[in-house]
């Protein structure tokens, strides 16, 4: 109501589950006025596959990356995020390499959120991925495939409007 109302040019709601499947359900009850924060895709690939070194585990089930970014029909609505005020603070912070997680968001579709403390941590590498990101003309609903994933590396392209950028995480390809 409040975003038909007021006209809102972009809306991002937190809706705080690991479930893909709620996560599109809240976007939907909005009438798909709203994206959401990618829980899904926060829990599966970055929390559980990335922050124990399990580069598998960094793609979905279709070959492409976890949660609402990686679906063809939700990665419009997802904002991609690493840790926030809130997960930040308490036992669902990331708990691994920064850098490799921001590559992972910078590099897939949805509308990705840099938090401050990356930021300020990582900024030069932050800096060059935006850059990276901005030259091929990655947006939120961009082709992504993964090549291949294992327990050492993990590859995806991405395709944007004038070229294509690829995330290489890990090592051993």
């Amino acid at each position: 109501t409040y975003n038909n109302a007021a006209g809102a040019y972009m809306s991002v709601g937190e809706y705080w589950s690991g479930d893909y499947n709620e996560v599109k359900g809240w976007i939907n009850s909005t009438g798909n006025t709203s994206m959401a924060f990618d829980f899904p895709m926060k829990y599966a690939a970055l929390n559980n596959a990335l922050a124990g070194n399990n580069y598998a585990g960094l793609a979905g089930g279709y070959g492409v990356p976890h949660g609402l970014c990686g679906a063809d029909e939700m990665k419009r609505y997802a904002a991609t995020f690493v840790d926030n005020h809130d997960t930040f603070r308490d036992h669902n912070k990331f708990g691994g390499d920064w850098t490799k997680a921001n590559a992972y968001i910078l590099s897939a579709p949805g509308i990705p959120c840099v938090f401050w403390p990356h930021w300020k941590e990582c900024k030069n590498d932050i800096k060059a991925m935006i850059a990276a990101r901005k030259k091929v003309g990655i947006h939120s609903q961009s082709k992504c495939t993964t090549e291949g994933t294992c327990g050492s590396y993990y590859k995806c392209t991405t395709t944007g409007t004038s070229g294509s950028l690829i995330c290489f995480i890990g090592s051993g390809w």
